[in-house]
Formats: C-alpha cells, sequence, structure tokens
C-alpha cells in the first residue's frame, strides 16, 4: 500500500536522508479553527508560570469549550506535542468548574499551539548521537492546592523522544529533593521498562 502518510491524526513525513517527522499540522488548523481562534499573540511556553496566574480588574476573557478543548489537547499532547504536557495536565484539573483565568490560560495554550503548529517529533534513520536510552525527570515542588507536586519525565532513545508524562504525584513531599526523587523514580520504572522492551526486540 506504498509508504503511510497519516495515521489517526499524525501526519507522517519521509525525509530525503531517510528520517521521519511526525506532525499534526492539519489537525492543529482544523481544531483551532473550529474554536473560532483568531489571536495574533506568539508565546514561547505553553503556559505561563503557576505564580503569574491572575487577571487585571475588567478584563474581558473569552469563554471557549473546555471540555472539547481539553479533551483534543490531551490526545495531541499524548502524541506529538510533549512541549503541552504540563499546560495540559494542569487545566484538566478544572473541568468541572473553570474560573475565568482557566479560561485566560487556554487561549494562552491555544496561541502557543497556533505558533508552532509546525512543530513535531523527528527520528533520524542513522542517528549519530548518543545512542543509549536517557531519562530527564524534574519535578515542581507543592505547587496543587491539595499540595501534591507535579512530575515531569522525558525518555530518548538514539537521540529521539519516544515517551514523555507530566502528572502529579500520588505522595505529598516534605521537601524540594523528596520530589524531585519521587519523579526520578516514576521515570526510571518506566525507562527500565523501555530499555528491557529494545532488548527484547533486538534480540
Amino acid at each position: 500500500m506504498g509508504f503511510p502518510r497519516k495515521f489517526i491524526g499524525i501526519e507522517i513525513e519521509k525525509i530525503e536522508d531517510g528520517s521521519i517527522f511526525l506532525h499534526q499540522t492539519k489537525l492543529l488548523n482544523e481544531f483551532l479553527e473550529q474554536n473560532n481562534f483568531d489571536s495574533t499573540e506568539t508565546y514561547c511556553t505553553s503556559m505561563p508560570p503557576i505564580s503569574s496566574h491572575v487577571m487585571t480588574e475588567n478584563e474581558k476573557i473569552i469563554m471557549y469549550p473546555y471540555y472539547k478543548i481539553i479533551g483534543t489537547s490531551l490526545y495531541l499532547a499524548n502524541t506529538t506535542c510533549p512541549d503541552i504536557s504540563f499546560a495540559v495536565s494542569y487545566l484538566a484539573q478544572f473541568q468541572v468548574n473553570p474560573l475565568p483565568i482557566h479560561h485566560k490560560l487556554i487561549s494562552h495554550l491555544l496561541s502557543y499551539l497556533n505558533t508552532h503548529k509546525n512543530m513535531g517529533l523527528h527520528y533520524e534513520r542513522f542517528p549519530t548521537v548518543n545512542t543509549k536510552i536517557e531519562l530527564f525527570a524534574d519535578a515542581d515542588y507543592a505547587t496543587d492546592k491539595t499540595r501534591h507536586s507535579t512530575t515531569g519525565y522525558l525518555i530518548r532513545y538514539k537521540g529521539s523522544i519516544i515517551h514523555w508524562a507530566s502528572r502529579l504525584q500520588n505522595c505529598i513531599a516534605q521537601r524540594t529533593s523528596e520530589s524531585e526523587l519521587c519523579a526520578m523514580n516514576i521515570g526510571a520504572h518506566n525507562a527500565l521498562f523501555i530499555t528491557r522492551l529494545v532488548e527484547e526486540l533486538l534480540d
């Protein structure tokens, strides 16, 4: 049937050097159009620091279809947009009763996606960088109102991103170092699984 060009909304491009680029530009354009997004603002991050989540008096806010946007954003975060994982995970916690500030953050997220809609995941055919499995993990400290910290980790194989996540920790850390150790522990569990999977596939 030839080289695949699209799979469940993920566009697959084969580059001349044999590498593969995965992106969802078409889906993002449709997503932004469906939500009548026409802002020209640009942002370099998917969400501003939590400490800056404030609104000015009489600030006008566009009320977005919160559930729908979170649903699509979660799909994007789990497929080709690891850079929005934290923002989507955070905003998803307020689906029951989103406040105006959360709609403002949704607008920020949409602006970021519009700015970076041509980005995606690149997989080289003959990687020249470290061929080992690499783990990067970090955590904030008790920024959630329940005092739970957030774990974020990313796993690379041969220089390409293959797995990532951003989620609240189950335990309540008593200090920053403890929350970071929890994040490293969760990331290491997943890195170990992927290591064994790769070894089995290459065996």
